[in-house]
């Protein structure tokens, strides 16, 4: 059964968000600051993965794999969904503060971004939990083809979306 509180298992989702965006506005915004090198050419079109989708996904990944993945009542399959549905409610919250209330933020940001950046963080974790759940109760190579796949598929669902949107 789950055990652990929404809040305790929501709250390790805070500090990947400013991180997260942190390396997005740094490495992949040089507009806004064009002295910062960028180790890769970004367009428009591969912002929507390498400066969202991968980096995202990768920092709730590494909370859910290193906080939620050993805790003791994790004992079942649908917990890992579960877990990662509250990590990633707490990037969004994060990350939609830092947005609404940042340059160019408002009520049109915030309503946009009830509509489509919650439900799509959401959305995108559930195969990752899905995986993570099943590798945990796994040994040897399948175990690790699922911990990839937790990993590859938020990141290709997140930079789908953000593409579409971009």
């Amino acid at each position: 059964p789950v055990t652990i509180s929404a809040h305790s298992t929501a709250t390790p989702g805070i500090p990947a968000s400013p991180t997260t965006l942190k390396f997005a506005r740094i490495e992949c915004r040089p507009e806004v600051e064009p002295q910062v090198f960028t180790c890769f050419p970004v367009t428009i079109r591969s912002s929507a993965f390498f400066c969202a989708g991968i980096p995202e996904e990768l920092g709730k990944w590494l909370i859910f794999y290193w906080l939620i993945r050993k805790a003791k009542d994790f004992d079942q399959y649908y917990d890992g969904i579960l877990y990662a549905i509250f990590i990633s409610m707490g990037f969004a919250l994060v990350e939609n503060i830092m947005y609404v209330m940042g340059p160019g933020g408002g009520m049109g940001t915030a309503t946009m971004r009830a509509i489509l950046s919650v439900p799509g963080h959401m959305l995108f974790v559930i195969p990752m939990g899905y995986f993570l759940s099943i590798s945990k109760f796994e040994e040897g190579k399948e175990a690790k083809r699922h911990q990839i796949l937790s990993l590859v598929i938020p990141m290709a669902l997140h930079g789908t979306f953000d593409f579409i949107l971009f």
